[in-house]
């Protein structure tokens, strides 16, 4: 399951557990919650790595074995444990997909490149797979590759997916443009088939879905706007229309459109709005401070402060369970079931807490005891939904490894890019100016346990 947030582009991950409920809720939990240091020491960094004065990074992918930093002007290897570089080339690099033993990456005149991890040796060059910036527009290449047994999806700038043989470069198919800037997941649904979403800009921001077959890239279904894809169960794809282009202004948390992956054919949309009375018509906009996600085969939908049980969405209960009432705010969806949530216990204390989600139950991974320092959001750290941050007064942000409630406190700001289970790496500025830029360097910190 991919990582789904409250808000169309958001990047906040709310924390907090359904653990101890308002109103006469219950849930349950497996076992009492472990609990992770609130403060843990200042860490300080195992290496770092200086930039060169004008380097451009794009992306920074990290595994146990190597940490990959791409840019406009080059793409290097660093050596996880010390920071030392491997190798370096200088066709730049856009998207980044790391695997054990090569690196795959997008350059910016549209090719895609396939390298050895250890030594940078060429094991393919394909040129054209994506378009080249045209006249005037800075982007180009690739946004997303996605990486599979066989093959690699590459999704480009203006929104062509295209399918590649991972181990030659070969391209087997290429679908047809959808109207979108930039490319901003591919996700693999079932009965082979792909959700593709994107996003346009103008006088707003619009987000966009597709649907393609896995193997001839054909539309499943067409172009969709402001409509995620929330996830599939069989050959059932569940998506949310929950905002904004001819619908009434009344209330509707979330309106769940069923897709025949198979036949592309649509089921009648069933409207989400549980205990209306709760939630009067104009409180807000459709579909805001909502947000509706599959655990299981399970559909549920977080409303303000509530979580509603809808059972298989495939044939969804007519009234809904309300299994917990008190989040401080809708909860984010990790994957694997888990829930990052904040929520509100008796005397208005809060705790954050990572918990696994199952029909009305809730087992504790781990909870961090409440900080008053801290705001009452998180971020997802370059997208993986294992790593997530916050900001503590001072300065210094604190990053919690969601499998295990491992933190890192670091002071002096910077930017996490990339995360795995050993390594997170920040890219940060010193104080000396070069030009018009402050230098900058890429910096490894272990995790603590």
């Amino acid at each position: 399951m991919r990582l789904r947030f409250p808000t169309i582009g958001a990047a906040l991950l709310l924390l907090g557990c359904a653990c101890a409920n308002s109103g006469g809720v219950a849930t349950q939990q497996t076992a009492e919650p472990v609990y992770s240091p609130p403060s843990p020491p200042l860490a300080s960094p195992s290496w770092h790595f200086a930039l060169k004065a004008g380097w451009d990074v794009s992306q920074v992918r990290a595994n146990h074995d190597s940490v990959i930093v791409g840019g406009r002007s080059g793409v290097f290897a660093l050596d996880p444990a010390t920071g030392r570089p491997r190798w370096q080339r200088n066709d730049g690099a856009s998207a980044i997909r790391l695997d054990e033993y090569a690196v795959f990456y997008g350059t910016r005149s549209g090719a895609i490149v396939s390298r050895r991890v250890h030594d940078g040796s060429v094991r393919w060059q394909r040129d054209g797979v994506c378009p080249a910036p045209s006249h005037g527009i800075a982007s180009g290449g690739a946004d997303v590759i996605l990486g599979g047994e066989t093959d690699l999806l590459v999704g480009c700038s203006g929104g062509r997916v295209v399918r590649v043989d991972r181990a030659s470069g070969r391209i087997l198919a290429m679908s047809t443009d959808f109207s979108v800037d930039q490319i901003a997941s591919i996700t693999s649904l079932g009965s082979c088939s792909y959700g593709v979403e994107g996003w346009s800009s103008g006088a707003t921001i619009v987000q966009h879905a597709e649907i393609l077959g896995c193997k001839r890239l054909n539309q499943i279904l067409g172009e969709q706007n402001e409509t995620p894809i929330v996830g599939s169960i069989g050959n059932v794809a569940i998506l949310d229309d929950r905002c904004c282009f001819g619908r009434a202004g009344v209330y509707r948390p979330a309106t769940i459109s069923r897709v025949n992956l198979l036949t592309g054919d649509r089921s009648p949309a069933v409207d989400l709005a549980p205990e209306p009375y709760r939630y009067p018509p104009g409180q807000r906009p459709i579909g805001q401070g909502s947000i509706a996600f599959l655990a299981g085969n399970e559909l549920y939908l977080a409303v303000d402060h509530a979580l509603y049980l809808y059972g298989d969405p495939r044939d969804p209960r007519p009234s809904a369970k309300r299994v917990a009432d008190n989040f401080v705010e809708p909860p984010a969806v990790l994957g694997n079931d888990r829930l990052a949530m904040r929520l509100r216990g008796p005397n208005a204390t809060t705790w954050d807490e990572i918990a696994r989600l199952r029909d009305d139950a809730f087992a504790t991974i781990f909870r961090i005891r409440e900080d008053p320092t801290l705001p009452y959001f998180f971020l997802s750290v370059a997208g993986n939904p294992d790593v997530l941050s916050l900001a503590r007064a001072g300065g210094a942000s604190t990053f919690v490894r969601a499998d295990d409630g491992s933190q890192l406190t670091i002071d002096g700001g910077g930017q996490p890019v990339a995360a795995s289970k050993e390594l997170l790496v920040l890219l940060r500025s010193t104080n000396v100016l070069v030009g018009n830029r402050y230098q900058q360097y890429i910096a490894g910190y272990r995790w603590l346990k």
